[in-house]
């Protein structure tokens, strides 16, 4: 004899060990305790790019954070035609009149915002890798030097190496660095900002 799903005005078979229930609710209940769930609706591409569009035209000073969730990097996309695009590009491009397809980067002013999320576009502007470095710098995000997370050397490590006469393999010995490494440095090919 054939057992039907337990929820009612369901007429879906029951199989073994679901207590009761059909494959789907069986699913549902497990999943969030509860046969009868149902998701929430997925805000559509529409619904995104006119958010965007409306925060363009709505922007004050404060930054402008999308609903949706984010990247893994900490941005928010949107599905353009098919095409994935960074909101904060695409809020640029409207603010701007510069199409997104562009080869510039969308950069957030530097000191102003701080936040990959903000799509505000008074935080944005359009520039190139080079502006970009620039204004890591700026605001102090920039992974060079000793801000690295594998850095050996500090500036104090780098002057030392610099204004040492002992030879390089006693410099890199004494530091746990390589004689490359001190060579590079003592030459100013790395760490070149370093005076």
């Amino acid at each position: 004899m054939i057992k039907i799903c337990s929820v009612s005005l369901c007429l879906q078979e029951a199989h073994s060990g679901s207590d009761g229930y059909c494959r789907s609710h069986y699913v549902k209940n497990n999943r969030y305790s509860d046969p009868l769930y149902i998701s929430k609706p997925k805000r559509s591409a529409i619904e995104k790019i006119e958010f965007v569009k409306n925060s363009v035209q709505t922007a004050g000073d404060d930054c402008i954070i999308p609903y949706w969730s984010p990247t893994s990097a900490g941005y928010f996309n949107l599905n353009i035609e098919g095409v994935r695009v960074r909101a904060h590009r695409y809020a640029l491009s409207i603010h701007t009149g510069v199409p997104y397809t562009t080869d510039k980067l969308c950069l957030h002013a530097p000191v102003k915002c701080h936040n990959r999320a903000c799509i505000n576009p008074l935080h944005l502007r359009w520039g190139d890798a080079s502006d970009n470095a620039k204004d890591k710098l700026k605001d102090g995000t920039s992974s060079r030097g000793s801000m690295r997370y594998n850095a050996k050397l500090t500036p104090e490590k780098v002057r030392y190496i610099r204004n040492s006469s002992k030879p390089y393999k006693e410099i890199a010995e004494y530091l746990g660095v390589s004689v490359g490494c001190v060579s590079e440095v003592a030459r100013g090919v790395n760490w070149a900002w370093v005076k």
